[in-house]
């Protein structure tokens, strides 16, 4: 991605960069869902290159709420996240 940020920023050098962070992505463990394992390193490689780019940066996962907030979402009364697809109900995006 650092090729990518630095390729922007040759083609448009007065331009600012935000890098955002990976959403929570829950993974089914022993029958429960979980953040995967996955979540936390991307967003802290994320954060990296970002920094190492000099861009600025918005870590999504944490916004949402952090470890397990995916299957909050999922789970509550008035739900804020699809159980199939990785999309926002209405009530989630109204919140």
């Amino acid at each position: 991605m650092t090729k990518v940020v630095n390729q922007l920023r040759a083609c448009f050098p007065d331009t600012s960069i935000l890098i955002i962070s990976t959403a929570d992505k829950s993974t089914k463990v022993n029958m429960e869902m979980k953040t995967d394992k996955a979540v936390v390193p991307l967003a802290k490689a994320q954060q990296q290159y970002a920094h190492d780019t000099h861009s600025g940066f918005i870590n999504l996962y944490e916004l949402m709420g952090g470890e397990g907030t995916m299957k909050q979402w999922v789970e509550a009364t008035l739900r804020w996240q699809a159980k199939i697809t990785p999309t926002l109900m209405l009530a989630g995006l109204k919140r």
